[in-house]
Order: structure tokens, then sequence, then C-alpha cells
């Protein structure tokens, strides 16, 4: 997820720097090696040489496992079409930053929880043991 935020926000940056879709897309994928960027470079790519975009689209299942990623190969392909689309990749650029947070505070909320399971296991019976061991001493001196 924040992997195509960051490709979101590169290409709505250097489209407000006077750059195409287009160009603003590659510049945002270039030296960028995870799988996703790898995919949408080659995706791109097909399109430019002329093959059609709902074949070259649906040969990559991985750009659409996702409903965020579905929504940006669809402002993509009406950016390419000519329709403006920076209010669009703004509303997504909000859209994942808001759902990066909510995942965020998910796992916020499940720390304490998974922080019991070291402190009832290990440090707890060490306490018990240092609680436990002068009495065991004591009463083996009677």
């Amino acid at each position: 997820m924040t992997k195509l935020l960051i490709i979101v926000s590169e290409t709505r940056f250097n489209m407000h720097l006077g750059l195409s879709l287009k160009i603003s897309l590659k510049k945002a994928l270039e030296n960028k090696t995870d799988d996703l960027s790898k995919t949408l470079k080659i995706w791109q790519l097909r399109l430019e040489a002329g093959q059609n975009f709902n074949e070259v689209t649906q040969s990559y299942p991985f750009l659409l496992d996702s409903a965020p990623k579905r929504a940006f190969i669809s402002i993509l392909k009406s950016g390419f079409n000519g329709s403006p689309t920076d209010t669009v990749l703004n509303d997504l650029e909000l859209e994942l930053e808001r759902q990066i947070e909510n995942d965020f505070e998910k796992y916020l909320q499940l720390l304490p929880i998974k922080l019991m399971l070291p402190l009832a296991l290990l440090i707890l019976p060490a306490v018990v043991l240092l609680l436990i061991t002068p009495l065991i001493i004591n009463l083996g001196d009677f």
C-alpha cells in the first residue's frame, strides 16, 4: 500500500512540474525495483507499444488485486485518454494515506496484547523465581 502511495505522490508531483501523465509516471517508476513498480513499467511499455488496454491490464492480475490499484489503473486509463487526473489522483492519495493510518492504528491497538506474551512467558516466571527462591532456601534451613 505504501509503495502505491509513493508512486501516486511522485506522479502527482511530476505533473505539478508540468510533465504529462505518461512522463510523470515513468519518472515516478524509474530507479524502483519493487514488484509493483516493475509491473507498472512493463504495463506502460506495452500500452505505449499500441497494445489493447484491457488485454494488457488483464494480463497482470497483480495490478487488479486490490481496490486502490484498480482505481489507480482506472485513473491512468482516463488520463492517457486526455481526461484531467490531478484531483482524482489527489483523492486517491488522501484515501491511501487514510487507509495506511487506519492500518497503523489497528496495529498499535494490538501491540499491548502482543507484548503481554513475552511478559507472561519470560518476565513473570523470572520474578516469581526471584521471590520464591529465598523462601525455599529458608525452609531448607529448618
